[in-house]
């Protein structure tokens, strides 16, 4: 009796994934196409870029070759707006925490214990904020609960938002329960940043919507950069067209919960790269969450991309170069970013 009702909606929900796709994909093939706008060369690119499951995209340069300060474009949509930028929220909680640093809230080397005495007696306690930062905290990617296997089942069934109802309490009773796998090796974790996240907001006193709105977006004048997981944002889409709910995030936030524009995210690049930003100087340390590399001339690129589960994002920088891109896209597709990203900062 028990296989019997397991296969039945196993069955079912196979078809309502077929269902899904099948529906995403007609959408995809009825769908009007966007009109491209802004600056000539890279209108050029995102229509080099558009395909089936192209939507909405949007790019800035700044620093061009013709020395032009920042350059836009969009397609589908216009400078203000509103995507979810995934991932890339880690580089911005990496600004907050070297900022807090430069107040004398926190230190880097601060370990989590310190800020959250809930941790004390567990492994967790013992990671430092600088770890975290650099991925190298040995933490899990996610925290495991009783219904992390239904807010998957609901995610790739129905696309519902596998992060709803996550608050900070169940980020730190994750990370009690989580054990220490390789400190000290590189892994990618959710988890770290979002505690990085909580750390930071008992150490300032502040959550962490809070500080994004009065630390960073008020003193830069981003008017669409916020953390709040009700900030107004249509629904993005997977690379096949199906419908994804927002990813609305509260505990997990500061790993990817922020929403902006690509005006406001070039002007925080202008910012980083003049090194004016709060926590500017996060490009330059280890453990605040950017990617830093060096390309073959010595030179630096310092970047992060995102995606949720339905929007992809990418900021890079060149400091030495005084040269920036930033790509957003209202569908899943890191791979999409990038490649406008390359192409739109080519010579």
């Amino acid at each position: 009796m028990i296989a019997s009702i397991l296969g039945g909606l196993i069955g079912l929900a196979g078809i309502v994934v077929v269902l899904r796709v099948v529906v995403g994909f007609g959408a995809m093939l009825l769908r009007r196409r966007g009109v491209a706008a802004g600056d000539e060369r890279l209108v050029s690119v995102l229509e080099g870029a558009r395909d089936l499951h192209s939507r909405r995209i949007a790019v800035a340069v700044i620093g061009s070759p013709d020395q032009q300060a920042v350059r836009t474009a969009t397609l589908g949509c216009d400078d203000d707006h509103v995507f979810e930028i995934g991932s890339v929220s880690k580089a911005i909680t990496g600004m907050l925490l070297a900022d807090a640093e430069h107040r004398g809230e926190l230190k880097l080397t601060d370990r989590l214990g310190d800020h959250l005495p809930e941790l004390e007696d567990r492994p967790s306690a013992g990671v430092t904020i600088s770890a975290l930062g650099a991925h190298r905290s040995g933490l899990p990617r996610l925290a495991l609960d009783v219904l992390a296997v239904p807010r998957l089942f609901g995610y790739v069934l129905l696309g519902t938002n596998p992060y709803a109802g996550q608050r900070a309490s169940l980020v730190i009773r994750g990370a009690r329960r989580a054990r220490i796998r390789h400190p000290g090796e590189q892994a990618y974790s959710n988890l770290g940043a979002a505690l990085a996240g909580v750390a930071l907001e008992r150490a300032t006193g502040s959550s962490y919507e809070t500080l994004v709105r009065d630390r960073l977006a008020t003193p830069l004048g981003l008017t669409r950069t916020s953390a709040q997981p009700r900030a107004s944002r249509r629904a993005g889409s997977t690379r096949w067209g199906r419908w994804i709910q927002p990813w609305r995030m509260s505990g997990y936030a500061p790993a990817g919960g922020v929403t902006s524009s690509i005006d406001d995210l070039a002007v925080l690049a202008v910012a980083l790269l003049r090194g004016v930003a709060p926590g500017a100087q996060s490009i330059d340390r280890d453990g605040c969450f950017w990617v830093r590399e060096r390309l073959p001339d010595g030179s630096r690129v310092v970047w992060h991309n995102g995606q949720t589960g339905g929007y992809a994002a990418y900021l890079g920088l060149r400091p030495d170069a005084g040269r920036a891109v930033v790509v957003l896209a209202d569908t899943a597709d890191v791979r999409l970013v990038t490649r406008v990203a390359r192409a739109a900062s080519s010579p």
